[in-house]
């Protein structure tokens, strides 16, 4: 008899009820951003860790993407004591290059990882993103714009929080919440410069200057329609800078935003 909610991942089966996300689709995103802005063979890197369920199925996100696009390029390193997540991150970008010399694109499980990554390839003279784009996933302090400014899956924490709390209030209201599932799979990633786009199960890759940026939010409800944000980008920000200072050392003004509104849904 007591009130049990889950977060983050969201399980196969939840104990009662679950409010989160999913990493598959995270690491789907990811991938399918890469391959629209133009790189041709990318890698996955982490770590095959018992128990990391969640780098589990980031990979399997990957493999899901790329299966079609080109052999499967992951390199998934065994746990070794003393190491951290930077450390699997320069070790793995050398064995990705050994196997895989030409590969110009990375997504790597963690931030931690593909910070690694970064510090490698800027020791080893790798252009980034010229020659190398790295992606992570949880938009860690140093992968912010004050840090590396890295490409990075940010899952809105707070949300998850919020939706979780409102839960237990109807729980304790009387309210039956016993099986209820809240797929809070909205991202919002953070780029310097490029293009903003939406991809695939309402995630939000936004790829304005920071100080420029506009999150864009979920679909909204408009006289029985459902409006969705999105955003024009002028031909000049048409650039794909996926880690690294910015190239302009003001950003531009923020693109005008654009209501494309969808057919009528019967749901509404």
């Amino acid at each position: 008899n007591i009130l049990t909610i889950e977060t983050w991942e969201i399980p196969k089966k939840p104990i009662f009820a679950a409010v989160g996300f999913s990493n598959r689709d995270a690491g789907q995103s990811i991938t399918k951003h890469l391959l629209e802005v133009g790189r041709k063979k990318i890698a996955f890197l982490g770590v095959d860790r018992d128990g990391d369920t969640r780098g589990r199925l980031r990979h399997q996100g990957y493999c899901d993407v790329i299966k079609n696009k080109h052999q499967n390029l992951s390199e998934l390193q065994s746990p070794k004591i003393g190491y951290l997540g930077p450390d699997y991150g320069a070790s793995g970008l050398n064995m990705i290059l050994k196997k895989w010399p030409d590969v110009d694109a990375i997504v790597c499980a963690s931030d931690a990882i593909a910070f690694g990554v970064y510090c490698e390839a800027n020791r080893k003279g790798i252009q980034v993103p010229t020659d190398l784009a790295i992606t992570g996933f949880g938009d860690f302090d140093y992968a912010r714009d004050s840090g590396v400014g890295l490409t990075t899956v940010r899952i809105n924490g707070e949300k998850i929080g919020q939706v979780t709390s409102e839960l237990i209030s109807e729980s304790n209201s009387g309210v039956d919440i016993s099986g209820r599932v809240v797929d809070l799979s909205t991202t919002e990633s953070s780029f310097w410069l490029g293009i903003a786009i939406r991809v695939s199960h309402d995630f939000f890759i936004s790829a304005i200057p920071s100080r420029a940026r506009l999150y864009l939010l979920g679909p909204s409800n408009l006289k029985g329609k459902v409006t969705i944000p999105t955003v024009r980008i002028p031909s000049s920000l048409d650039i794909c800078a996926i880690i690294g200072a910015a190239p302009v050392p003001v950003p531009p003004p923020i693109p005008p935003v654009i209501n494309a509104i969808s057919a009528p849904s019967s749901k509404l």
